[in-house]
């Protein structure tokens, strides 16, 4: 557990001094991110053949 404790707290800090975010707004930017992909991804996408 000690192991997990250091790599968060390294994490964190590695957030914070490569964009300047908490990591709650660095986490929450990319759920963003990946949601806006999913979107804009699904109404590319090719329609399904029609049924036979």
């Amino acid at each position: 557990m000690v192991a997990v404790a250091e790599l968060w707290e390294t994490l964190t800090h590695a957030i914070h001094a490569y964009t300047g975010l908490s990591p709650a707004a660095f986490f929450t930017a990319v759920a963003v991110a990946a949601a806006i992909y999913h979107l804009v991804a699904s109404f590319l996408a090719p329609p399904p053949p029609p049924p036979r």
